[in-house]
């Protein structure tokens, strides 16, 4: 299979596509290092220009995002059986609510221009979106 993909020009994010994304965000999960709740986010609208050229600063110089932007809480959470045993635990990882937003932009910039340029095969279900994977491949078979 030949593709040919033409460079495209990064686009700068929007304060439109910022305020799509924190929709997307469940509001009442534990803030991390940034102290920030989804719902603040979500609804202090008047914030989200100044986030929004924050969020294109950060990805234009990467070297210049605050150490916190990635940096999480991870704990260990008992799922059964001994707690001696460190088998018996999955790690789970809070980051901040503004790296959320950042690689939820980036995810949604690269998918859509994978579906546009119709680079992305039908049959790759795993990373669709609205396509459960398993159930789709399931009744294509």
């Amino acid at each position: 299979m030949d593709i040919s993909i033409e460079n495209d020009k990064y686009t700068e994010f929007t304060t439109t596509q910022l305020t799509m994304t924190t929709k997307k965000l469940a509001n009442q999960k534990a803030p991390v290092i940034d102290q920030v709740q989804n719902f603040w986010i979500k609804y202090l609208t008047v914030l989200h220009p100044t986030v929004t050229k924050a969020t294109n600063k950060i990805i234009k110089t990467p070297k210049r995002a605050p150490k916190w932007l990635t940096t999480g809480t991870t704990t260990l959470i008992h799922k059964s059986g001994p707690t001696n045993n460190t088998k018996n635990y999955c790690p789970i990882t809070r980051l901040p609510t503004y790296y959320k937003i950042i690689t939820l932009m980036l995810t949604d910039k690269i998918y859509n221009h994978l579906t546009t340029t119709k680079i992305l095969p039908t049959e790759q279900k795993g990373i669709m979106q609205g396509v459960r994977g398993c159930k789709n491949h399931f009744m294509l078979d």
